[in-house]
């Protein structure tokens, strides 16, 4: 967990520590790249991320709260971060200035042809509360 006095308090959540990132932190550069992602996201500004961040996957009723999936590379990597397979959905809630990784993955890890079918799937059943939050499209 990170924080940023005058930008967004940052928590890995369990789920997304436990599974798929726990493949990742087998990378001996996996330590670098999530204080590097830490600190990208303690002072999140999403005009900041293009080529990284795609837009918005959904949208609170009150524009408060956004769920956004990025794209890096790891630290040893010679890729583009799109082209590294490396992926993360959080949730962005403007409002309390948290955000909150749900789940951090390779392409490699996606069950089925549809990348987005997959992790929505998972959103849905293991972050209820956050996935209530939002309207419905």
């Amino acid at each position: 967990m990170s924080t940023n006095p005058e930008g967004f308090l940052v928590v890995l959540e369990e789920f997304a520590r436990s599974h798929y990132c726990k493949d990742l932190s087998k990378r001996a550069s996996w330590n670098t790249t999530w204080k590097g992602l830490e600190l990208t996201l303690a002072r999140f500004d999403a005009n900041a991320l293009s080529g990284k961040l795609e837009p918005p996957l959904k949208i609170n009723g009150e524009r408060n709260l956004f769920l956004y999936k990025m794209s890096f590379r790891l630290a040893d990597e010679n890729k583009s971060a799109k082209a590294s397979g490396h992926r993360m959905v959080f949730a962005c809630d403007y409002k309390n200035r948290i955000i909150r990784i749900l789940v951090v993955y390779n392409k490699n890890h996606v069950k089925g042809n549809h990348e987005t079918d997959w992790f929505m799937g998972l959103l849905n059943e293991q972050y209820k509360d956050v996935m209530d939050r939002f309207t419905t499209g």
